[in-house]
């Protein structure tokens, strides 16, 4: 298996290429529209130039940094019958439509709800606006419209529902790749739902509830509006010595997008790779222990990618203590101390033990200091020269940076 990780700002877009010869691929999240522009597309049409497609792409929340360049690619790309880049056999992607199933009718035309909707709407396009003042080609469309109208297969590995990890499912993608699905549980959608319907009876206490593009398109708008949160470093980080046992991480982050993201585990013959999106630390150790305790998985994975760009709220020591890697993916520029540099400190010195090698998709200000104790930390760092995805080649026995 071969990932290839491309610069993101603050966000996450990876391909994931396996199979004979790598000839099949998987995309988990697009980063921003800079991300599709400056990197993703160029090598989307190199794929489709070889006659092979995208097998499934993983959009794990809606957040500006994970959904925004795959909006421009489905916008770009067009109907699954004409497609101007490249063939998509299906997308994962939890949008208001898998969540509003107690609603039978259309939110009504004309009406007081219709017009908080398009309210909505054309206050989140504020967020795509180009230089010009123009909307940047998004018109008050997001994903969900897209999908649909453009036709493309959307979680039909889940028979159209909402995918969702309550019962660890296990999806069969082809005879060389199984997907296990971690995150999220169903009550992290329904808070999301939740979330959603008190924003709209706070514009209107009656207001009644609908299903439609609209809906889903104000939806995704709404939650895309979020601030990043800038992550408080603890007092410790820069301690030359790091007492694992004796600290404790904050309290867990509470952003319902955030419980709401897809992670997995991607497994097949010989790799195993652990995705975490953003989620949150809680909800994938229980999943991870129930998989342990019941079906005896082996919680050692060639490549984990570190939850919310290396945030002390999505990692815990107890998760820690019971998973291992030999690649350990953070993502993030440095902005709102993304990844934390005593998160990276802590990994190294709690997993000092075993070789590893630690992937930065950025280089940030503070990687001189890491590097300067490889040899302590038994480590290698790897970071990106901002210019290229970085590739990480695995095989069965060995890896390797291209």
């Amino acid at each position: 298996m071969k990932i290839e990780i491309f610069p993101a700002n603050i966000g996450d877009s990876f391909l994931i290429s396996y199979g004979e010869n790598l000839t099949k691929h998987i995309l988990i999240d697009g980063g921003y529209k800079e991300t599709y522009s400056n990197f993703l597309k160029k090598r989307l049409c190199e794929i489709a130039e070889c006659e092979q497609t995208l097998e499934l792409i993983i959009v794990t929340h809606i957040d500006q940094d994970h959904i925004s360049g795959i909006l421009k690619l489905i916008e770009e790309n067009g109907d699954l019958s004409n497609r101007n880049i490249i063939e998509i056999k299906e997308i994962w992607h939890n949008s208001y439509k898998h969540l509003c199933e107690d609603y039978i009718k259309e939110i009504a035309e004309n009406s007081s709800e219709e017009k908080i909707i398009e309210d909505i709407i054309a206050t989140g396009t504020s967020l795509f606006l180009n230089e010009e003042g123009n909307i940047s080609g998004y018109h008050g469309s997001m994903l969900a419209s897209y999908i649909y109208e453009y036709k493309y297969n959307w979680n039909t590995k889940f028979n159209g529902n909402a995918i969702l990890a309550d019962n660890l499912p296990e999806i069969i993608i082809d005879d060389e790749l199984k997907i296990i699905v971690l995150s999220p549980m169903y009550e992290n959608l329904k808070k999301l739902k939740n979330e959603w319907e008190r924003h709209l009876r706070s514009r209107k206490i009656d207001f009644k509830f609908g299903k439609g593009n609209k809906v889903n398109n104000a939806f995704e708008f709404f939650f895309l509006k979020k601030e990043f949160e800038i992550e408080e470093e603890v007092a410790c980080a820069y301690a030359d010595i790091i007492e694992v046992d004796k600290f404790k991480f904050p309290k867990e982050d509470t952003s319902k997008t955030n419980a709401s993201s897809i992670a997995i585990i991607l497994e097949s013959k010989n790799n195993k790779f652990l995705f975490l999106g953003d989620s949150i630390p809680s909800i994938i150790l229980k999943n991870l222990k129930k998989l342990k305790e019941e079906k005896n998985y082996l919680l050692d994975f060639d490549v984990i990618k570190i939850a919310h760009h290396g945030s002390l709220k999505n990692m815990s020591n107890e998760l820690l203590e019971i998973i291992e890697g030999k690649n350990w993916i953070f993502t993030g520029n440095g902005s709102a101390n993304k990844p934390s540099k005593f998160l990276v400190e802590y990994i190294l010195e709690k997993k000092k033990d075993k070789f590893k090698k630690l992937i930065f998709n950025y280089q940030l200000d503070w990687l001189d200091t890491i590097k300067e104790k490889e040899k302590e930390y038994n480590c290698k760092i790897i970071e990106n020269n901002q210019e290229n995805s970085i590739s990480l080649l695995l095989e069965s026995e060995k890896d390797d940076f291209r």
